[in-house]
């Protein structure tokens, strides 16, 4: 697709770097299978009042709703085997939920489309697409929802819709486009903040809800197939709830996308396809899509 165009001048943003540049964080923490739901609830309560435990929870919530995390400390470490509470879990006791909640959504607090303003009458599949994402929205069916079709369809729409839906929820939730994750890939690692970048991918790959729009609005470089395939592939693992929306045909996925990331994606025992056709409603309803 010639419209495509690179967002570096080099395919691997970590060459203006000095030094090696971690792309993940380590996903060595694991809950035992005997911590219980009370063992936990009386844990966050006295981390609460421990100030040592509070300042190490992150800013977002990255527990993927289990209200948790494990730190990531060598059998040496004073808090090796501990764990501390998420975010999502200190503003909920402090009635703060919502508020955090939006905070770490991605999303401006203005102009947000409302499911009910989708006009389903544009194009015969659109009530099928509003349904699936309704379902996706409430965990019916299948983890991973892939929405595919032209721009100007609506699938934005859709994807920022759904956010603020299950913010409404209260569930935690992440909105961002590919060309966003990408853009601050090259901004953090050539300024030498790449704490930044790591603990921005570990929360889109550990948030309960993520909502990655605009697959293949970048140019396929081996570093974006790179970071697209860990994201990807970790959510694939852990099948946590995922909205994808592409304008790549299924066919193509492979190209752009490299063969391994195109596999996760059409496992159709994970994910449903969701095809979107029709001419732009941008134009006649003034809506993005």
């Amino acid at each position: 697709m010639s419209e495509f165009k690179s967002l570096f001048e080099e395919n691997d943003p970590r060459r203006v770097a000095q030094g090696k540049v971690p792309v993940l964080p380590d996903r060595s923490d694991k809950l035992p299978n005997n911590y219980t739901m009370k063992q936990l609830n009386d844990y966050l309560q006295s981390a609460e009042k421990d100030p040592s435990v509070r300042w190490k929870t992150p800013k977002d919530c990255v527990c993927s709703g289990l209200k948790w995390l494990s730190g990531h400390y060598s059998t040496e470490h004073p808090d090796f085997g501990k764990y501390f509470p998420c975010m999502c879990a200190i503003n909920e006791r402090k009635g703060t939920m919502r508020e955090f909640l939006w905070g770490q959504s991605g999303l401006s607090s203005g102009n947000i489309p409302n499911l009910s303003d989708f006009d389903t009458s544009y194009y015969t599949d659109g009530p099928y697409a509003k349904e699936s994402v309704i379902k996706w929205m409430n965990d019916e069916g299948e983890p991973w929802l892939i929405m595919m079709g032209p721009p100007g369809l609506g699938k934005t729409h859709l994807a920022k819709a759904s956010t603020a839906n299950l913010i409404g929820m209260g569930k935690p939730v992440h909105y961002t486009t590919v060309r966003e994750i990408m853009n601050n890939s090259r901004s953090w690692i050539s300024q030498h903040t790449s704490e930044k970048w790591i603990e921005y991918l570990e929360k889109i790959e550990k948030i309960q809800y993520l909502v990655l729009d605009d697959l293949g609005q970048e140019y396929a470089t081996d570093w974006s197939r790179q970071v697209l395939f860990d994201i990807i592939d970790t959510r694939y693992e852990t099948k946590l709830p995922t909205f994808i929306t592409t304008n790549i045909n299924s066919s193509e996925w492979a190209t752009y996308l490299g063969g391994a990331c195109a596999d996760r994606l059409q496992d159709h025992t994970l994910s449903k396809n969701v095809v979107l056709q029709g001419t732009s409603v941008r134009r006649k309803a003034g809506r993005d899509g």
